[in-house]
């Protein structure tokens, strides 16, 4: 998540950095019981290698290559590198930075309307296409997409208030499917007491060219569409000690989203209650409470985590973060208890973040 403008440590002159970073992933929704999700498991890594042109303090080129390495069965499938590109604006100095081309794509969405921990590692687009239209109109899309974002974002900070709007292209529109593309806007305001955020997210599926030369489009068999989530947060942070800080997370999610294949788009909402108490900035322990509306099973959105897809639960968690290096460890393993299920689901997403970078270049100045 973009906090700073890239060329802070050089703001006179141009330079070029290579920059490189690796992102091991072991990741596993077991869901027994629930009663619109299936399971998903990835374990592998993604990585980036690139260079980044700073021509002045307003203005950076990046260029580099994305790749995915799976470490199981999966290998044809998911075994898959891209390239990337974008240029970067900061117009304002340290407060605002405009980018085109390959997005920052950790945006700071509640899970409950973006699934990042599990889309870091891949985007199931065609999953999601297909999840609200019949199956005789199923499109053969990709299975399991890179973890990239393709279009527009500008980004705002001052102090502990971020803004953030963007637009992900993800598909253009075919004679085979409908064009697609994301628009997502977050607030939040981050104190040392209270932490608040607004977040909404459409996702529209349109495109009209080919839809008489389409018979499942000509049919209505794939509608234009476009689900929405909206989220407000708020964390108040009553207890800070040396060693431990605790936290009282409350979120409310609203939806509009296809329930039923071929249907239209319905409303549905939830609450989530919780608290998380972190010991020595290592160990976080956690519970979450959700609260759908009427307790039914139905989603807010067709890209967040499982959970806030099922009907009331009750959630466990510990999480493990530690620097060491350039490494970051982080880790966390959900106990779900949902109400109609027999068993006890659960989530774990494990990573190793290791990033480097060298200056091979600079007409700066020297101190």
């Amino acid at each position: 998540m973009w906090t700073a403008p890239a060329g802070a440590a050089l703001p006179f002159g141009d330079s070029l950095k290579l920059t490189a970073s690796v992102r091991p992933t072991v990741l596993d929704y077991e869901l027994p019981g629930h009663p619109t999700k299936v399971g998903a498991g990835h374990v592998g890594a993604v990585g980036d290698l690139g260079l980044v042109w700073q021509y002045d303090r307003h203005v950076a080129v990046r260029l580099g290559v994305r790749g995915r390495l799976p470490f199981a069965l999966d290998f044809p499938e998911e075994a898959a590198a891209r390239p990337t590109f974008a240029v970067e604006l900061m117009p304002f100095g340290d407060i605002a930075l405009m980018r085109f081309g390959t997005l920052d794509h950790d945006h700071g969405f509640h899970p409950a309307v973006l699934d990042e921990a599990r889309y870091r590692y891949g985007r199931p687009i065609e999953d999601t296409y297909n999840a609200s239209i019949p199956a005789e109109a199923h499109r053969d899309l990709m299975d399991l997409a890179m973890p990239m974002e393709n279009g527009g974002q500008v980004i705002l900070q001052y102090g502990d208030v971020r803004s953030e709007v963007y637009v992900d292209w993800q598909l253009l529109e075919t004679a085979e499917h409908r064009e697609k593309f994301a628009v997502g806007v977050l607030g939040e305001y981050a104190g040392k007491w209270v932490e608040a955020s607004f977040q909404y997210r459409l996702v529209h599926y349109g495109g009209q060219r080919f839809t008489q030369r389409d018979p499942i489009r000509a049919s209505g068999l794939d509608p234009k569409r476009q689900p929405t989530t909206l989220a407000v947060t708020l964390t108040p942070k009553p207890l800070h000690l040396s060693w431990l800080q605790v936290g009282l997370p409350l979120a409310f999610i609203n939806g509009r989203v296809i329930q039923t294949p071929g249907a239209r788009e319905t409303r549905h909402y939830g609450f989530e209650v919780g608290v998380d108490a972190t010991m020595f900035e290592l160990v976080t322990l956690g519970y979450r409470l959700w609260l759908p509306d009427g307790g039914l099973a139905a989603s807010v959105s067709e890209d967040g985590e499982p959970v806030y897809a099922g009907p009331r639960s009750h959630r466990a968690r510990v999480g493990l973060s530690q620097q060491v290096g350039p490494a970051k460890l982080e880790g966390r393993l959900d106990l779900v208890f949902q109400e109609g299920a027999d068993k006890v689901q659960y989530l774990t997403v494990t990573t190793v973040t290791v990033a480097w970078e060298t200056l091979l270049f600079s007409d700066a100045p020297l101190p």
